[in-house]
């Protein structure tokens, strides 16, 4: 899938309410990582899925930020996070890190992912 400005969108899931979606963003010059929804897993607050999901998803962009100062972050905010960055061999590897996390996750908890 290409997006609206010519980046190539992988799509590991398509969420639905009280699910995970997540997917990386693969440019010819940036790389990034969407992930949108909530695990519904427990009660907001109690739900060990979202907050692992949040710390792979945060530790990653906080990572590309100190090697890309101009780390573009577009959304952090409840259920929604979102950011781009400069592909480089050492971004490149977090992004890939982080999504091997959240698939690590995913096959731990597959219900609260669709």
């Amino acid at each position: 899938m290409i997006d609206g400005r010519g980046k190539k969108i992988i799509i590991y899931q398509h969420g639905v309410f009280n699910m995970i979606e997540f997917g990386e963003v693969k440019g010819k010059k940036e790389v990034g990582i969407y992930i949108k929804g909530h695990a519904g897993f427990s009660q907001n607050g109690n739900d060990i899925v979202c907050a692992a999901v949040s710390a792979v998803g945060q530790t990653a962009a906080q990572g590309c930020l100190l090697k890309d100062k101009e780390t573009k972050i577009k959304g952090w905010e409840s259920g929604s996070l979102s950011f781009t960055c400069r592909k480089t061999v050492e971004t490149n590897a977090i992004v890939k890190t982080a999504i091997a996390g959240l698939m690590a996750i995913k096959q731990q908890y597959p219900s609260c992912f669709y």
